[in-house]
């Protein structure tokens, strides 16, 4: 049967879709190293951010302790 036929086929280039074309396997393949770069700088803000937060708030818990919250008045 061929496509004229009725058989739906996908449309490679999106346009059918409204979407965007897929991109190239092959450019996808170069590209995958820097994703991956990419998610795990990312996840280590991510935590260094939390952990700076975290910091932060311990430490301003133990300063009001030790100064018995003299700094808010």
């Amino acid at each position: 049967m061929s496509n004229q036929q009725g058989i739906l086929r996908p449309d490679p280039s999106g346009a059918a879709a409204g979407g965007r074309p897929a991109q190239p396997s092959r450019e996808a393949r170069d590209k995958a190293p820097e994703r991956q770069d990419f998610a795990k700088k990312a996840g280590l803000a991510a935590i260094g951010g939390a952990f700076s937060g975290t910091f932060r708030v311990v430490a301003s818990s133990i300063r009001d302790a030790l100064l018995g919250d003299s700094g808010t008045e």
